[in-house]
């Protein structure tokens, strides 16, 4: 068992928990480029506040709504 997490399967992802909603998630951290977070486009800003907020990986519903709640313009 890792810190993170429990591998979920030989596909690399690791079965983690959203520390903003609370939802389960595959997460694939070691290899950035291919996890479904990357597909979201996130200001400066927007990963400020979770970098303030949140320890850890969220899930991708909560990243969309950060990406809608934070306003990069404020």
């Amino acid at each position: 068992m890792e810190a993170s997490g429990l591998l979920s399967d030989k596909t690399g992802y690791i079965k983690k928990l959203c520390p903003r909603c609370g939802a389960a998630f595959d997460c694939k951290s070691e290899d950035i480029k291919h996890c479904i977070c990357a597909s979201v486009n996130l200001t400066e800003k927007q990963t400020g506040f979770m970098q303030m907020n949140y320890t850890g990986c969220l899930c991708i519903n909560c990243l969309y709504h950060i990406k809608e709640e934070i306003n990069p313009f404020d």
